[in-house]
């Protein structure tokens, strides 16, 4: 609220008559605000900077702190001894002679001396006024005192005594008057003469917004930058607007559920509307539903364009009215106005009201802007039409042309009603479910799609079947490999001929295609097949300009890469797919995810478990709630189990196992299963819990024969299961057993070069061989696994099986035909490795409580059970586990547990 007064003035025991001829005082000064009010220092800096101009002109609608700037600045002045007068105009002064009787009054109060008829004498006529208003512009000069005259609401004075008065008050102001005017509206002042001779300086509503920095000062700490974000994109600076929200209960509510809209609201009717012409204001509500409006939007929405040009041209609503693109002429209605205007719009006949909206729902469509025009046509209550402009858009084939977030803003506007009258959009919403990892929700909507279209052959909204039988590829496609399975050819041949079929070698959809044909492959581990698949969607994409595609064909070229052995090769697809993700998805976390996932594989591969493990803890929980396939569900559970097996025992590997199959079941992922089954045989074999891997092995239905890899068209699952089974096999003494098998399984996988798995499966049939005494043949399957190992830098496999290694490597080292490389490498792996001789000679060295320490790391316990059992601190089983690793020769849990199994300690 603002309350009239003269706080600061200079007192006078003259009574009011004398003082002001019968004007009212309160015109004299600035109007006292009971509200606190922000000092906008850097505006009055800016004003301090132009007080040598002969005129400051200040123009603004109400409600931008015109006067209220004035008034600080006038404070300001007045506090550095300068001379200062004020004045309010009103309606009341529109006559030219009570025009220079305010004058002679507020420059006299504000200390300017005046002879005393100029005060006394009544001002009768124009000639009169005139004459006076020199007499007074010579006495101020004659004062030679620097003197400024602020003139605030100048838009109440009419046209021919602004031309009366206020162009001679600038023609004949001396050299020491300032003039500073504000006004809603630029008077009919001879301004382009002054600015031309830079005697002008010009403050509109653009430099009066508040800035972000003092929206944050005017409500203080208790919001937060989120807050204080919505409020500038809600107000978008307008000084009345903050001010009423600040004194609000809830200046963080959307501006329409606020206690201030209502008072925001009728400030607007009061300044703003009141005074439109009702055409011009009637035009306003109807055109506030469009975002944009232009002179082809209004035709085409209202019907009609007759408030187009009165609204570009009228003064007090072009602040209100920001330019958003010049070469068509559009432009969008300030926040607050429009959502005032769209409360008006509800109050319109509900016949109109539909009307308009069906015409700005097909006027968006032609646009292309689908969420507006859908908005639109649900607005109009219209069903059919906002089905009908979603399938014409292309359904769920948005996603391929437009990326996912397009995709999922047009489902959040899909009511169940529209579902129901459209397959195609069950479908989109299929695939939005899909993409959010809801893979048994998404696989009931399929199948009854599937149902209701009887095998996706009829549309009940009349659509062509093709196209819906297409939808459905999609979505299932993108199901089967969400859930771990691997398309066929033939399947992928039918999904390719259907394409061409409706999109011909249109880019986008050849793109998908081979995209998904990139995946099967990779999947399949078909990586020749894979890289031309990658290199042909990266053409079409970019071809496209689709860089949402182009960043998962890279993670795909970089994941052949890391199979075939070629480290470097994958570092640099994963960091082109990173580039792309920085440039133009800064914020997509599953990306992220994805893309350290695949990093973290990496890593352990390369024996770098910190990097691993680092990369891995970024991760998070973000892959149980975003978007994933089966190469990034493996890499991270895997990778996850592995490392936690070596960094924190069996315990806490077997833990990250449960946690992995339930979010398998969880989100649907049948086809990971096997994978984690396999996973966990691994891990307790590695422990030396050969019953439990036994029994884990036959609850998973993992059994060892020639045909076990042909059981998975998976490459992942095949090189987990036969790994595992392995390790399982030469635990119970079957060596001979992997001799038949394991050779050719090898012979074929390096023949497709599945590097990764050839160093693997190599050399658990370099360990058979061993244990058959059959050493040549284990050092010639050593060796060659050794110089895959070293020309990929994979070593990772040695470590897993630890201590086992030594005896024969350090038989490869003293082979003097050994290649030079490969021996080298054998080297630098025996450094790390070495639990030989010298662990055995200091065995007899433990002490009684380190033996027990080793039995309960047997059972796969964490320092903190051990010391529970033992009554020990977690710190002194820590101190104990040093002791022993130091003995063992030993880096790991694992390592420790096999060298004490090995020499019958526990």
């Amino acid at each position: 609220m603002k309350q009239k007064g003269t706080a600061g003035e200079k007192s006078s025991a003259q009574p009011f008559a004398a003082q002001s001829g019968g004007v009212a005082v309160a015109k004299f000064a600035p109007m006292v605000q009971q509200t606190r009010l922000l000092t906008r220092d850097a505006l009055l800096d800016s004003l301090d900077s132009l007080q040598k101009r002969r005129l400051v002109l200040l123009t603004a609608p109400a409600g931008y702190g015109k006067s209220t700037l004035l008034g600080q600045w006038r404070d300001r002045l007045l506090k550095r001894g300068r001379r200062v007068a004020w004045l309010s105009l009103d309606d009341d002064d529109g006559n030219p002679g009570d025009l220079v009787t305010c004058f002679l009054h507020s420059l006299r109060r504000a200390g300017v001396k005046l002879a005393p008829d100029l005060i006394k004498t009544a001002i009768l006529d124009e000639a009169t006024a005139k004459h006076r208003l020199r007499q007074l512009l010579n006495s101020i000069a004659s004062d030679g005192v620097e003197t400024v005259l602020m003139l605030d609401e100048v838009e109440h004075l009419p046209g021919p005594t602004v031309e009366t008065i206020m162009t001679p008050l600038l023609r004949w102001a001396p050299e020491n008057l300032r003039l500073v005017i504000a006004a809603r509206r630029v008077p009919p002042l001879p301004l382009a003469t002054l600015r031309a001779q830079g005697l002008l300086a010009e403050l509109r509503a653009t430099e009066l917004r508040f800035t972000q920095d003092e929206i944050s000062e005017l409500f203080g700490p208790q919001l937060s930058r989120q807050d204080l974000s919505n409020i500038d994109r809600q107000t978008e600076g307008w000084p009345v607007a903050l001010q009423l929200l600040r004194g609000s209960t809830h200046p963080t509510r959307s501006l329409s559920l606020s206690p201030a809209h209502e008072d925001i609201s009728a400030y607007l009717s009061e300044q703003i509307f009141a005074v439109l012409p009702r055409p011009l204001h009637d035009f306003l509500i109807e055109a506030s539903i469009l975002d944009r409006l232009s002179l082809g939007a209004v035709e085409r929405v209202l019907g009609h364009s007759d408030g187009w040009r009165a609204l570009l041209e009228t003064e007090s609503l072009k602040p209100f009215l920001i330019s958003v693109d010049r070469d068509v002429g559009a432009y969008r209605l300030h926040p607050i106005i429009r959502e005032t205007l769209s409360a008006a719009f509800s109050s319109l006949p509900p016949a109109r009201q539909t009307e308009i909206h069906r015409a700005a729902a097909l006027w968006h469509a032609q646009g292309q802007h689908l969420p507006r025009a859908l908005r639109h046509a649900l607005l109009a209550g219209d069903l059919d039409l906002a089905g009908q402009l979603v399938v014409e858009a292309g359904a769920l084939q948005i996603w391929i042309r437009h990326g996912f977030a397009r995709l999922k803003a047009i489902d959040e506007l899909l009511s169940d009603d529209l579902l129901a009258r459209f397959p195609r959009l069950k479908l989109l919403r299929a695939l939005v479910l899909a993409k959010d990892g809801a893979n048994a929700a998404t696989r009931r909507l399929f199948e009854t799609v599937r149902t209701d279209t009887q095998d996706f052959t009829f549309d009940a909204s009349g659509g062509d079947p093709a196209i819906l039988r297409l939808d459905g590829l999609v979505v299932e496609s993108t199901l089967m490999f969400n859930e771990g399975r691997a398309a066929s050819d033939a399947y992928l041949d039918a999904y390719e001929r259907t394409v061409h079929s409706i999109s011909g070698d249109d880019h986008v959809f050849q793109a998908h295609v081979k995209n998904l044909l990139c995946i099967s492959c990779v999947q399949r581990g078909l990586f020749d097949r894979a890289v031309a698949a990658s290199h042909e969607a990266i053409d079409h994409y970019r071809q496209a300009g689709l860089f949402h595609g182009e960043f998962y064909s890279h993670l795909h070229l970089g994941v052949i890469n890391m199979a075939q052995g070629m480290a470097d090769a994958a570092e640099t697809s994963y960091g082109r797919a990173q580039a792309i993700a920085r440039k133009h998805f800064t914020d997509d976390r599953p990306k992220n995810m994805q893309l350290n996932t695949l990093l973290a594989e990496l890593a352990y591969e390369s024996n770098n478990l910190p990097l691993a493990e680092r990369r891995l803890r970024s991760n998070g929980d973000q892959l149980r709630h975003s978007e994933g396939w089966y190469d990034i569900y493996a890499a991270q559970h895997v990778t996850n189990t592995m490392t936690a097996l070596a960094s924190q025992g069996l315990d806490a590997a077997l833990n990250q196992i449960d946690s992995a199959w339930h979010m398998a079941s969880e989100r649907h992922i049948p086809g990971l299963k096997p994978l984690l089954d396999a996973t966990r045989v691994s891990c307790l074999a590695l422990s030396g819990f050969t019953d439990e891997a036994a029994a884990a092995a036959h609850a998973g239905g993992l059994v060892l024969s020639p045909e076990t890899p042909h059981q998975s068209s998976l490459w992942r699952e095949e090189e987990a299961v036969l790994t595992a089974l392995a390790r399982l096999a030469l635990r119970q003494g079957e060596a001979a057993k992997l001799a038949i098998i394991l050779p050719p399984q090898l012979q074929r996988l390096r023949a497709r070069r599945h590097v990764r798995s050839s160093i693997r499966i190599g050399t658990l049939t370099a360990l058979a061989f061993a244990d058959l005494k059959d050493t040549e043949t284990a050092l010639g399957h050593l060796g060659t696994v050794l110089a895959l190992s070293a020309r990929s830098g994979y070593q990772r496999m040695f470590h897993e099986e630890g201590a086992a290694m030594v005896p024969l490597l350090k038989q490869y080292l003293l082979n003097s035909h050994s290649d030079i490389t490969a021996r080298s490498h054998a080297a630098d792996i025996l450094a790390v490795l070495d639990v030989g001789s010298r662990a055995s000679k200091s065995y007899t060295a433990l002490s009684p409580r380190e033996v027990q320490v080793l039995r309960q790391l047997a059972l796969g316990q964490s320092d903190k059970l051990i010391g529970r059992a033992l009554t020990l601190t977690e710190n002194t089983v820590k101190y104990h586990l040093k002791n022993v690793y130091s003995k063992l020769s030993v880096s790991s849990r694992t390592e420790a547990v096999q060298a004490a199994k090995r020499h019958g300690l526990i």
